[in-house]
């Protein structure tokens, strides 16, 4: 490991390394608490010498690396990229309605929703979001017995 932040409960390493435990990961990989995952297609240092990363940096939603490195997320990036993660939607059943919520710090994204995940006709969501410590809500009220839901960036 050449690197290491945390990030709420997120662990992110990067270094020169092709496993994080037991997942195939490529030089950058994200601990969970219970498990380590890959992002993406992670990092590949191609002729980059000495291949390697220097720094990791978080802020809200994104995760910066730099470093010796050509490629990240299988995109061309001389030695700098930023992942971007987008928020997480928590949804809850309660009554006849949905409760949603996300951090109220993913400004730019927008509230959607479709009856179907087959060929879906994404709306955007008209009722008003409340914002309070640090969380965005909202209830939703629909008599369709399924609907989806995802926070889609502007």
């Amino acid at each position: 490991m050449a690197a290491l932040i945390l990030d709420g409960g997120a662990l992110y390493a990067a270094g020169t390394f092709k496993h994080a435990g037991s997942a195939a990961v490529n030089n950058l990989a994200r601990w969970d608490g219970t498990r380590w995952t890959p992002l993406g297609d992670s990092l590949e240092f191609g002729s980059s010498a000495p291949p390697g990363v220097a720094a990791l940096s978080v802020r809200t939603g994104e995760l910066i690396v730099g470093g010796r490195f050509e490629f990240a997320g299988g995109w061309p990036a001389s030695d700098f990229s930023v992942w971007h993660f987008p928020p997480r939607l928590r949804i809850t059943r309660w009554n006849q309605a949905v409760a949603l919520s996300w951090p109220s710090a993913a400004a730019g994204y927008v509230l959607q929703a479709a009856e179907t995940l087959e060929s879906p006709v994404w709306r955007p969501v008209t009722n008003p979001p409340v914002a309070s410590g640090g969380e965005t809500f909202l209830i939703e009220s629909t008599s369709q017995p399924t609907f989806f839901y995802r926070l889609r960036r502007e």
